[in-house]
């Protein structure tokens, strides 16, 4: 396959969903046919960057809005998994920002109601202690947990 049908053959797959500069990158490197120098990768994404069909800041804002919505995944657990993917770290807070605050605190606490349920029949200090454990795996910040377990508590004691 030749470098200009593996870039439209790579153009093609990034109109079709988001992807990071080094998943392209990895691809090129194992799906092509005949082994491609460095310079004719970086070749390949300079196109795809400058035509728009790359864009790692779009990636990640993709990338955090399906991890938290889909998956309820918290800021530290998205985080890490950009970072593994090869974002840069500005793309990583532009795309945490506080954009996403309200979807943030609105799945940090489905998540924790929906844990709390579960353990109805435990006392309250080892349901909390599983629930900031359970929420903790999941990514989410300590102090954001507190904050949400007090609000919880006092709402519903206030029922």
């Amino acid at each position: 396959m030749d470098l200009n049908s593996l870039t439209c053959k790579m153009a093609a797959l990034c109109s079709k969903r988001e992807y990071c500069t080094s998943q392209i990158r990895e691809r090129l490197k194992r799906h092509s046919d005949a082994e491609l120098s460095a310079l004719e990768i970086d070749s390949v994404i300079d196109f795809l960057v400058k035509e728009g069909y790359l864009n790692d800041r779009r990636f990640a804002l993709a990338y955090v809005n399906d991890k938290l919505v889909f998956n309820g995944w918290g800021r530290r657990k998205i985080s890490y998994g950009l970072i593994m993917l090869g974002v840069a770290s500005s793309d990583i807070e532009f795309a945490l920002t506080e954009k996403y605050a309200s979807k943030y605190k609105s799945v940090l606490n489905k998540l924790m109601a929906s844990k709390f349920k579960e353990l109805v029949s435990l006392d309250d200090n080892i349901a909390t202690l599983k629930v900031i454990k359970y929420l903790t795996g999941r990514g989410f910040d300590y102090d954001e947990i507190r904050a949400a377990i007090s609000y919880y508590n006092a709402t519903r004691d206030a029922v």
